[in-house]
């Protein structure tokens, strides 16, 4: 984890990225385990490497927290709320490292949360306003983010 550090970096990028590349490709496979204690300690490391790391590594573990928390979120919102909760605080951890069509997509994945009656409402609006501030362009994001959750309903 300290290669993948914004501050502990003392090699060259290129071997950070191949060693840190293939160990994080590794983990962010055993976050959709079928086996619950595989997919937990992964998590969890996946979670320590979200805190402090470069962008090459923020990157693909925003892709797979939203692609599982849209997972969870279309199978089975109240069956699935604890794991929901914990990819999204990896996702907070990793939120000003979004792209414009990740945060979009957030967005409506926090949408379709706030507006689900099993989802504590507090945490999802706070996740709205945290994507709202790390977006240099909040209203057009949002707005799209409505039109497409129109078109869907």
């Amino acid at each position: 984890m300290a290669l993948a550090s914004n501050e502990r970096a003392h090699f060259a990028e290129v071997h950070i990225r191949r060693i840190v590349g293939k160990n994080l490709e590794s983990l962010l496979c055993h976050c959709r385990s079928a086996d619950a204690s595989v997919a937990k300690a992964a998590d969890l490391l996946v979670f320590n490497y979200a805190s402090d790391a470069l962008p090459f590594v923020q990157q693909p573990i925003a892709e797979v927290m939203l692609d599982l928390i849209e997972d969870l979120v279309e199978s089975n919102i109240p069956a699935n709320l604890v794991e929901i909760q914990n990819r999204i605080r990896t996702l907070a951890k990793v939120l000003r490292s979004l792209s414009k069509p990740q945060r979009q997509r957030a967005v409506s994945l926090m949408l379709k949360l706030v507006t689900d009656p099993h989802v504590p409402k507090e945490p999802v609006i706070w996740q709205l306003k945290m994507l709202w501030l790390a977006d240099g362009n909040s209203r057009q994001t949002y707005a799209q983010a409505h039109r497409d959750r129109s078109f869907e309903g």
